[in-house]
């Protein structure tokens, strides 16, 4: 066959595209062969950082306990060095992200791939000091005195910190493996919090004439694990810098300290493998799709702060104490309060006459302790229903749509209905309960009626694991107490900051047994079928906490002969619910009892189950059955 392929039918070239040609051959050769150095130089980087952040944080730590001066050579090399090493990190993610967003054709990838607003405003304010840091002092104190407050050393302080606290939790957030369970990952990263707050507690400067190790362990164990149980008085132990070591367990503790380093490891330290949002995702919320994980962790934060914020502004106005240290009481006592540890700053708690009849002081904390305890899944599934029905309202009343009335969405999930009913139950009903039980006792002091219903909703608000007292414990009557040990008991909800065996397992377990009773093989909640693995999950809950209070009654009744049984219950029950409300025994404990209840405060705030499945294998389903027997069993 005759080849009609010639010269003339050959395209012509251009000059101009053949330089253009050329331009692009070369640059994908200069890519080809720069890429693995690049690719090393990032590495190294990101390595040097790495340990850099370790040293940094070494030296804060060592620095806020010894009261280290910062304006010495070496800690000034180190931060500057440090802020440098960061900024050279921040630039190559910054160049990788415009790279791979502007060569992406795809426009699903490039959302996906668009950068953070805090990443911008992160790296726009190192770009700021970088410029700044590196002009002569003289030139910024001629033309510009602003610039000088931007030199300080304190702000470089400031800055490399938040840089070595992003950079740790994008590498402890990268090196997350599937191969460890997150049964393990949460009770490891509980004992590593414990650990290191037991160190920072035993710093000089953390107290005002030193304490005891295991004081410190305890107190540490208690502010982790937002019992509020302690065995040395707080507030006069512990200093400014104490206090402040002590919040940080608290809010760690309280919202997990995995959310935290998830929520900056995700934002900050770029792509990540499949498996390790799958674990986050196990770990923070498991209803939850890997892809809201993150959506996930940055409402949970929100909304904490949102909360405590508020929180925070209601009691620096209930104690009318206008300083820098109102303030800091009042955000201490609001984090304390919506993460349900139960922990004061004050030296007599809320015994003093000025607290304990200070109503909107206790009408914000039991509110906090509420909110708190009802569950961050359950707070965005409200949030979205009240939205939904706003958009409704707002289309039937301007737009003349019916959909409002012809279609009601199902928003609101089974979880949220249970426990908000269980709440409002408890609270309504413990109020009154309590307003029955104490006329005559506790609010005899209560003037008004007012005063009485806020300390009644105090009353029932508190055993709910937050361990708030604003009254002696033993003063209580005997029906109070045992309404208590059945409060601490039942807790809060799920994914909360509260204990116990929570709202949604007593009340599956209650519909449970009315349902068996009935002739009923299930249980239907709002035209929805319960799972049996979430039944059969209650009544393990039930019955491994039963198996926990019972062996630490006895533990503490053979360590403690002389103790009266009614007391070792309570303070059992109260360690193992996270409590933190105690008959005033906690501190007279020997060194085994105390050991005992911080055991039971640690499996009791990660949850009997989660403890279990460290030690017991999963066998995974079984795709057979054997023949049916019943058992008599009454």
């Amino acid at each position: 066959m005759q080849n009609n392929l010639t010269t003339e039918n050959l395209p012509y070239i251009t000059m101009k595209e053949r330089i253009i040609g050329l331009y692009k051959s070369i640059v994908m050769r200069l890519q080809l062969m720069l890429s693995p150095v690049m690719s090393w130089i990032f590495n190294a980087v990101s390595l040097i950082n790495a340990l850099t952040s370790v040293v940094v944080i070494a030296f804060l730590i060592y620095a806020l306990g010894f009261l280290v001066a910062f304006d010495k050579a070496i800690p000034q090399t180190l931060f500057l060095f440090s802020f440098y090493s960061f900024f050279c990190e921040y630039t190559f993610n910054l160049f990788k992200h415009i790279r791979s967003h502007y060569k992406s054709t795809n426009t699903k990838y490039k959302a996906k791939k668009k950068i953070t607003p805090i990443f911008l405003i992160l790296y726009s304010i190192i770009i700021t000091l970088s410029v700044v840091w590196l002009l002569p002092t003289e030139w910024l104190e001629k033309y510009w005195s602003l610039f000088n407050i931007l030199r300080h050393n304190y702000l470089m302080i400031v800055i490399v910190a938040i840089e070595a606290l992003l950079k740790l939790s994008a590498v402890i957030t990268h090196s997350l493996s599937s191969k460890i369970s997150p049964s393990w990952i949460m009770v490891g990263s509980f004992m590593a919090m414990i650990i290191i707050g037991t160190g920072l507690l035993l710093l000089p400067r953390a107290t005002v004439d030193g304490i005891s190790f295991f004081d410190a362990l305890f107190t540490a164990t208690s502010a982790v694990c937002v019992t509020g149980l302690t065995t040395i008085n707080v507030a006069t132990t512990f200093t400014t810098v104490g206090h402040i070591i002590i919040l940080m367990l608290i809010q760690l503790g309280g919202i997990g300290i995995m959310t935290f380093t998830s929520f900056f490891g995700l934002m900050f330290a770029g792509k990540h493998p499949s498996q390790n949002k799958m674990l986050i995702k196990d770990l923070i919320d498991p209803e939850n799709s890997v892809s809201q994980i993150f959506t996930t962790l940055r409402n949970i934060i929100l909304i904490t702060l949102s909360v405590e914020l508020l929180g925070a502004l209601f009691i620096y106005e209930a104690m009318g104490n206008y300083s820098l240290y109102g303030a800091f009481v009042a955000i201490f006592h609001s984090i304390s309060a919506f993460c349900n540890a139960g922990f004061s700053t004050l030296d007599t708690g809320l015994f003093h006459p000025d607290f304990r009849n200070n109503y909107l002081l206790l009408n914000s904390l039991s509110w906090l302790i509420i909110f708190g305890g009802i569950g961050f899944p359950i707070l965005f599934n409200i949030w979205q229903w009240i939205k939904q029905r706003c958009l409704q309202l707002y289309d039937a009343i301007f737009h003349r749509s019916k959909r409002m009335f012809d279609h009601k969405a199902r928003t609101l999930t089974s979880n949220t209905v249970i426990a908000v009913i269980m709440t409002i139950v408890l609270v309504v009903g413990g109020t009154m309960l309590f307003f029955l039980t104490e006329y005559n006792n506790i609010l005899h002091d209560d003037t008004t009626f007012f005063g009485k219903l806020s300390t009644s909703l105090f009353l029932a608000t508190v055993p709910r694991t937050a361990g708030f007292s604003s009254f002696s414990m033993s003063s209580l009557t005997n029906i109070s107490l045992i309404i208590m040990l059945i409060y601490m008991w039942i807790g809060g909800s799920p994914m909360s900051t509260a204990g116990g065996i929570k709202t949604t397992t007593f009340a599956i377990a209650l519909l449970n047994v009315i349902n068996t009773l009935r002739g009923r093989d299930h249980i239907e909640i709002r035209q929805r079928t319960i799972a049996k693995q979430s039944i059969n999950r209650a009544f393990i809950i039930i019955f491994s906490s039963l198996i926990v209070v019972a062996f630490g009654t006895i533990i503490l009744s053979i360590f403690e002969p002389t103790l009266p049984t009614q007391y070792a219950i309570f303070e059992v029950v109260a360690a193992f619910t996270t409590v933190g409300l105690s008959l005033n025994i906690t501190a007279s404990l020997s060194v085994a009892s105390k050991i005992t209840i911080l055991l039971i405060m640690f499996i009791g705030r990660l949850g009997t189950i989660t403890v279990l499945s460290c030690f017991i294998t999963n066998k995974g389903s079984q795709f057979y059955q054997y023949p049916t027997e019943h058992i008599p069993i009454s």
